[in-house]
Formats: structure tokens, C-alpha cells, sequence
């Protein structure tokens, strides 16, 4: 990391020491409980409501990791607020906080339940309604990488640079690509789509030069909440590439958009991401509202 020093990070966070204990204590609870998950090869998986209203499905992975998570934020870091996708109570109020821990247990929960690989656990923390500390872990990739704003990225205790090699390619969710809209939108773009479920799993993609770029459409009935991106739009800041709505826009960290359905761009570079918002914000016949009716042409 570029601080080499014990200084106080002037955030509640306390000296970066502080803040690598946290990690090192989170990377061992996260190892502790998929161990008992891997060894004993039962996942309760149950029914819910999501944030929009539709069917989704949580294990009692999900469950057991935020409580893992919110107890060791809560002894490291007792003076600051907590929020989980398995126990958020639709109190937008707790984003107005100044410091925020933000959690998702699992980002992939239908592939943790069949057992697919493309899953991760993240854990974001804003400040002042921004991106400001990271942490995201890919077990079946054996990567945990660490991120506080100005500081770059870590990924298992190793700084990761961007030297933006060009693999010309775009991760995408395998849902949307079979869709005549979106895939030629991809085609506009020249670049290979590759299909990736999982938003960080899309990011992680980026971050170890698979892909230069990931994208998803606004479609209806979908969104990305803010428990998903929390983490990773540092870690992709601070890796030097750019990750927003995809209306160009900054995601959102307060508010009603924290349940944001205007989809969003993540590139390796400044540069790809002016080019790709060009041709992905092309106006399609019929298109209202912001949001995509798959069934729609370019105009």
C-alpha cells in the first residue's frame, strides 16, 4: 500500500494498523465459517422478497457470514453503523450516516446454491456518501483484496497495478446476452463478450486483466444495490479505471438510488469507459424511462 507508515487514517477507522487487524480478523471468521459450510455440504437455502419486490432466494451462508461480519465490525469498530443485505429493514436513513460499514454476505447466492463458483463476500465502507475502505474476498479464487481510498489496491497482500494490457474484452451477465438489444449493443462495442453472472465477480474479472471492461443494462425488473457495488467501485478507483452508472453518473450511496436500477459501466481506463458510454447510451426505438424493455431495437 502506498502508506508505509502507523498514521490515523482521520476517519473513525483509526491507524491503518487498525484497519489491516480488522482485515486480517475478517479473511480468518470468512475462512472459519465456509470451512464448516464446505466440510458438512449443507446450505439451507429459503425463499425471500428482495428490495424490488421480487422472489429471490437466501442461504444460511448468507445469514451465518453477516452476522459474522456485523459482530467484527462491531468490536473493531463499535462507534460505527452497520448495514447487511439479510437484515436491512428499508431504512434509507442509515446511509445518511457519516461512516458506514455495508455488507453482502454473498454476491452470487444462486451460484453459491448449485454450486458454481462465481460468488464472492463484500464488505464496503463509505464516507460522507463516497466509496472510502474495501474489502472483497473470491474464495474459489483464493483472492481477498483490501482497498482504503488513496492507498491502491491490495490483493493477498500484494499491491495490484493496472498496466491496462488489452484482452478486448467485456464481461456481461449471461441473462442479458440473449437478448437481440443487448447483444448488439456488445457488437457495437467490438469488444468479446464474456459471460460472468455475478456483478464483483465481473470486477475481479477486470481487476486480473480478463476483461478491460463490465457492463450491465438497466432492464426491468433488475437492479444493482448498494451492497453490491460498495466495495468494489473503490477497488476499481483506486486500481486507475472507472466505474459508474451507466447515465455516466456516479453510483449512488444515499437515497432512493441505492436501489439503483439505471444499470452501470466499469472499465480499466478513462478513455474505454467515455467510448463504451457513447454506444451503450444509444436511444433504442421505444425505450422510456430510462430502463430497457428487452424487446426493443436500436433506433
Amino acid at each position: 500500500m502506498k502508506i508505509t507508515n502507523n498514521n490515523d487514517l482521520g476517519n473513525n477507522l483509526g491507524r491503518l494498523s487498525d484497519w489491516s487487524t480488522f482485515c486480517f480478523d475478517v479473511k480468518t471468521a470468512l475462512d472459519k465459517v465456509l470451512l464448516k459450510y464446505v466440510n458438512s455440504k449443507v446450505t439451507e437455502i429459503k425463499h425471500k422478497i428482495n428490495v424490488i419486490g421480487n422472489d429471490d432466494i437466501v442461504t444460511s451462508v448468507d445469514e451465518e457470514i453477516e452476522v459474522e461480519l456485523r459482530n467484527l465490525c462491531r468490536k473493531h469498530y463499535p462507534q460505527i453503523p452497520f448495514v447487511g443485505e439479510e437484515s436491512y429493514t428499508h431504512d434509507l436513513s442509515v446511509f445518511e450516516s457519516p461512516i458506514l460499514f455495508i455488507v453482502d454476505p454473498i454476491d452470487g447466492t444462486t451460484q453459491l446454491a448449485k454450486g458454481e463458483n462465481d460468488w464472492s463476500i463484500s464488505l464496503g465502507v463509505s464516507r460522507f456518501g463516497k466509496p472510502y475502505a474495501a474489502i472483497l474476498y473470491v474464495p474459489s479464487r483464493d483472492r481477498f483484496y483490501t482497498s482504503i481510498r488513496g492507498n491502491g489496491v491490495v490483493c493477498n497482500g500484494q499491491e495490484i497495478s493496472n498496466h491496462q494490457k488489452i484482452s478486448k474484452s467485456i464481461a456481461v451477465s449471461p441473462h442479458q446476452f440473449t437478448f437481440g438489444i443487448f447483444q448488439k449493443l456488445i457488437s457495437n462495442s467490438l469488444l468479446i463478450p464474456i459471460r460472468i453472472p455475478s456483478l464483483t465477480i465481473k470486477i475481479v474479472a477486470l481487476l486480473s486483466g480478463e476483461v478491460d471492461a463490465a457492463v450491465y443494462f438497466p432492464q426491468e425488473g433488475k437492479c444493482a444495490t448498494i451492497w453490491d457495488y460498495a466495495a468494489v467501485n473503490l477497488l476499481i478507483e483506486e486500481f486507475g479505471g472507472k466505474m459508474t452508472s451507466l447515465d455516466g453518473n456516479n453510483l449512488p450511496f444515499r437515497g432512493e438510488g441505492i436501489i439503483h436500477k439505471h444499470g452501470w459501466l466499469a472499465t480499466t481506463s478513462d478513455t474505454l469507459h467515455t467510448r463504451l458510454h457513447k454506444i451503450f447510451n444509444q436511444q433504442p426505438r421505444g425505450r422510456a424511462g430510462g430502463v430497457w424493455d428487452a424487446s426493443m431495437s436500436l433506433g
